[in-house]
């Protein structure tokens, strides 16, 4: 993975940690993005990095907590955090109340990984992505593909960490532009390797519609309200649109304008809603279907 001279690096840390003190880890990634690598002073789980005669480098206080749930209680722990990690590092240890749980040693070598990828002047729809990568010591690898719309100024995961080496991309729910690249990271559980496009170019792509409500399917009395409520979102500019919206019914034609409308008095009968969202030149449409008894 290419890095700036000099550059902190990060593992991403992530997995769940067991009531009886078993910590799974998913393999990790390192990256230069220091964003969220913040220690937590109140925990006491503890990533130490070691160097190659079991020196401590660094001790990090990892963040763990309970998942979000609807008020259930989880005995499991989630573990989630960025942790700097120093170059000579070749032992990682967690520590749980200064207790050794789990143990990783660091590969000397890192993965190799090479992307497939030949764009076309029109990439529309789904498309297959592959690539291949290999291990110079034969461990198991675990990949990312992430798409950029800005040449690599920011990237958007496209996949979980898988270990297969062909994911099916659907274009059509990407921001275009004139310097998109696709990228795949490559990772042995710590070392991070990246194969990278050449860029290509994609349309900018129109405002892409939600409906929010009713549901599909949903049955409503004749004199019962109607509540419609959508908005738009545009890929590129990563905003929403709540003002150019505009309703119709397959039976009683246009409905109204904006994000939320109320109506009364719909016609009897199965009902097409559309909503096409976006401004001149960029609009699309989607659809829900209500009846009214």
């Amino acid at each position: 993975m290419t890095r700036p001279h000099g550059a902190t690096q990060y593992l991403t840390v992530t997995g769940v940690l067991h009531p009886d003190n078993r910590l799974d880890l998913e393999p990790g990634f390192l990256t230069t993005e220091p964003a969220n690598a913040v220690e937590d002073p109140d925990s006491a789980l503890v990533a130490e990095m070691a160097d190659a005669d079991g020196r401590s480098l660094l001790r990090f206080r990892v963040s763990y907590g309970s998942p979000c749930t609807d008020g259930a209680a989880f005995a499991d722990r989630l573990v989630m955090a960025k942790v700097p990690f120093p170059r000579a590092t070749r032992m990682i240890r967690y520590l749980l109340d200064g207790i050794v749980i789990h143990e990783l040693e660091v590969a000397r070598e890192a993965p190799r990984v090479r992307l497939f990828w030949e764009p076309t002047e029109d990439i529309q729809g789904v498309r297959p992505v592959r690539w291949e990568g290999e291990h110079p010591e034969g461990r198991e690898l675990r990949y990312l593909l992430s798409y950029s719309a800005d040449n690599g100024v920011t990237w958007q995961p496209l996949s979980l960490p898988v270990d297969e080496t062909e994911h099916e991309v659907d274009f059509d729910r990407l921001a275009g532009g004139d310097r998109c690249r696709l990228r795949v990271l490559a990772t042995d559980g710590v070392n991070t390797t990246e194969a990278v496009s050449t860029p290509f170019t994609r349309p900018v792509q129109p405002c892409y519609p939600m409906i929010l409500a009713p549901e599909d399917g949903t049955a409503y009395e004749r004199d019962e309200p109607v509540r419609l409520q959508g908005q738009g979102w545009y890929l590129e500019e990563r905003e929403p649109e709540l003002d150019q919206l505009e309703w119709a019914s397959s039976v009683d034609g246009p409905l109204g304008t904006g994000a939320i409308v109320e109506l009364s008095g719909l016609s009897p009968g199965t009902h097409t809603i559309t909503l096409t969202a976006g401004r001149e030149g960029r609009t699309a449409t989607t659809t829900t279907t209500i009846r009214i008894s």
